[in-house]
């Protein structure tokens, strides 16, 4: 009976260890989907950036031809004016000559209305290159950047991938040195993916992670028997205290 106990003390020592190994990789590969998570988040904002730029440059091409098109009738505008003014000199009555008045006035009237429109366009052209110059000037930076972050990341998830390994092995080996019901309490354990900490101890008659109250029944069968349980409330491993003190 005390030999069983001895050894199923170092089977909670065992099993203690490969919840912690458990735990790393589990954090490691957070940290491996957070780096290519930074990757991610770099292309999403270039992959946004050059999408704005397609558009801003469509609008340039749209306001460009605006331009020209106003601009083209604000000529022909200007030569009906001139034309209207050698006109003039022919005109014999008074009310032709008011006919001609009032049709320069219409033909001022667009003429002031298509140079105030050209220089609104004018403006917004002014903005719109602004707008493509710093788009631009991000994406040449950004593509620097993400070139620069993909090799570093490559190398951490490299780093990572490789400790991922080596607690890999080091779990298997000590699988093979504890029997099937410690083996199968850390694989429902580790299935379970509790946040911080999957183990917990017996404090003051409670679960020390959760604080729900652990009965006598139980509190014996894990510190006098040894024997294996879960925090009925938190699902946590519920470790002897005595593996703190041998």
């Amino acid at each position: 009976m005390v030999l069983q106990l001895k050894m199923n003390l170092e089977y909670f020592k065992i099993l203690r260890e490969l919840l912690s190994l458990s735990q790393k990789i589990d954090d490691l590969n957070f940290n491996k989907k957070d780096e290519l998570e930074r990757i991610q988040r770099l292309k999403t904002l270039i992959n946004d950036h050059e999408n704005q730029s397609k558009e801003i440059k469509i609008d340039l091409n749209t306001l460009n031809q605006e331009y020209l098109n106003k601009e083209s009738i604000l000529a022909k505008l200007q030569q009906q004016i001139e034309q209207h003014k050698k006109n003039e000199k022919n005109l014999v009555t008074q009310q032709e000559l008011d006919s001609y008045q009032l049709q320069l006035v219409k033909i001022d009237e667009q003429k002031n209305e298509l140079e105030e429109s050209l220089f609104l366009i004018l403006e917004n052209i002014e903005s719109k290159e602004k707008a493509m110059f710093e788009c631009n000037d991000f994406l040449l930076g950004a593509k620097e950047s993400l070139l620069e972050i993909s090799n570093d990341v490559k190398e951490k998830i490299k780093l990572i991938e490789g400790e991922i390994i080596d607690y890999e092995k080091r779990i298997i080996l000590l699988q093979s040195e504890i029997p099937t019901h410690f083996k199968k309490a850390f694989e429902k354990t580790k299935k379970m993916k509790l946040k911080k900490s999957s183990m917990s101890f017996i404090q003051n008659g409670q679960c020390s992670y959760c604080a729900y109250k652990v009965n006598s029944i139980d509190e014996t069968s894990i510190e006098t028997k040894l024997e294996i349980h879960h925090c009925q409330s938190c699902q946590r491993l519920i470790l002897p205290y005595a593996i703190n003190t041998n």
